[in-house]
């Protein structure tokens, strides 16, 4: 939820992060392995946002193809690295959700922040 609601607030910059993730003929992608078929509750207004498509994805997997002659290569780990540093701002944007989903979530009364 806390994920979703930061997304719907911050569309432009959600747009942003995943910029070189959708960029035609980009070597990274995005992806997701779930996705719910319609907006989630509490979210419907934010279906014509431009981000209201991000809104339903269950899961966030970014990625680069890389051949079999660059996997067996020592250019390996390189090209992580790279995707790496692309991605390190969308994971940041994620963490900073850390607390914010400690905070909206409704059973907070059940546990502590250590074990959350």
């Amino acid at each position: 939820h806390a994920w979703r609601t930061c997304i719907a607030d911050h569309p432009e910059e959600f747009l942003g992060l995943v910029a070189p993730f959708t960029a035609p003929r980009s070597r990274y992608a995005l992806r997701h392995r779930g996705a719910l078929r319609t907006m989630p509750r509490g979210f419907r207004e934010h279906s014509d946002s431009p981000a209201g498509e991000y809104i339903k994805w269950k899961h966030f997997l970014v990625s680069r193809n890389v051949t079999d002659r660059q996997a067996q290569s020592r250019k390996l780990i390189g090209a992580i690295q790279e995707l790496s540093e692309v991605a390190s701002p969308l994971l940041q944007f994620g963490w900073s959700i850390h607390e914010r989903a400690f905070e909206d979530d409704p059973r907070r009364h059940m546990r502590t922040k250590e074990t959350a």
